[in-house]
């Protein structure tokens, strides 16, 4: 029963997180650095940055929770992604520490670990096709 909840879960929270809590970290972030901007008062200033460094610092940790969950999927330690995310606590997702926890220490063996090859569709490049570059050329 829990597995089968989870795996409903799962593809929402993901989507969830990517539509709507990304956004809201960035529009956070972009609120903050214009408060810190527009203030003159060098107290209040201090205080809306690290707001912002927090607003930040807490979406790389959401980033690397996110990625941990897939890399435990893909190395059969959770049914699904969401499962792991359930475990997380905040603090618990040092990047480095989490890589070398999995082993990978270069983009192409995080890619490899992934499996990103497989979440593309064969037929992308129909849907999407790469625009082929006009004879112009730009002047010097």
């Amino acid at each position: 029963m829990a597995g089968e909840t989870l795996e409903q879960l799962d593809p929402n929270y993901f989507l969830d997180y990517a539509a709507f809590t990304g956004a809201v970290r960035h529009y956070a972030s972009q609120t903050l650095e214009e408060a810190f901007k527009a203030d003159p008062n060098p107290a209040r200033r201090r205080l809306h940055l690290v707001n912002l460094i927090k607003e930040e610092y807490a979406a790389y940790e959401d980033a690397g929770a996110i990625l941990n969950a897939f890399l435990e999927w893909r190395e059969g330690k959770v049914g699904v992604p969401f499962a792991s995310l359930l475990a997380y606590k905040p603090g618990d997702v040092a990047l480095v520490a989490m890589f070398e926890s999995h082993k990978i220490a270069s983009s192409d063996q995080l890619y490899a670990a992934l499996g990103l090859d497989t979440w593309i569709p064969g037929e992308w490049v129909e849907w999407f096709p790469v625009p082929q570059p006009t004879s112009r050329t730009l002047a010097p």
